[in-house]
């Protein structure tokens, strides 16, 4: 029989082999080093925040035309609107609690992409504006309750008929001057 280990490949190792052995091997651990930062860098990276608008006008202009003719005194008036604004700051203070949400102003909003929120702070300041008032006994007038309003303006509009009323009846005499008078 003849010897097998004489036909086995001889495996020389030199010290050329081993320091590339030992450079291959240090190049694997940095890139597995370098993966690993980005991977824990992006994992780290906040969230972008979400950006949504209120229209901030439209519900304070709401707000006015509901208190408008209302029968209540002007301290009352001016007591139900601060309750109000500070109802809407709080309910714009819970949706941006953690800081991911980003409230800008309806009509700062320069693209279709932004969603309105407006409802939901609307609901969320009313019923906290109410609450406010039940505690001092007061009530806030309906949302969309313009008789109050619409009262109002056919006063106006009946004073305004019988001014002008007047104003023909002072055309059609004639005009005198306070040195005619003398």
């Amino acid at each position: 029989m003849t010897d097998q280990t004489e036909h086995l490949p001889i495996v020389v190792r030199t010290e050329t082999d081993k320091r590339r052995m030992l450079v291959a091997i240090a190049l694997a651990a940095a890139a597995l080093v370098c993966s690993l930062s980005l991977l824990v860098a992006q994992a780290r990276q906040p969230k972008p925040p979400v950006v949504i608008s209120v229209s901030i006008k439209s519900l304070l202009e709401e707000h006015m035309v509901t208190t408008i003719g209302q029968n209540i005194s002007q301290s009352e008036a001016e007591q139900l609107t601060s309750e109000y604004v500070a109802s809407i700051e709080a309910a714009i203070a819970d949706l941006t609690g953690d800081d991911s949400v980003i409230v800008i102003a309806s009509e700062a909003v320069l693209g279709t992409n932004v969603p309105d929120f407006t409802g939901d702070v609307r609901l969320m300041a009313r019923e906290r504006a109410e609450a406010l008032a039940a505690r001092r006994g007061a009530s806030l007038p309906a949302i969309g309750d313009q008789s109050s309003v619409n009262a109002m303006l056919d006063r106006m509009a009946a004073d305004t008929a019988a001014l002008e009323e007047q104003l023909a009846r002072l055309e059609n005499r004639p005009i005198t001057t306070s040195r005619e008078v003398q």
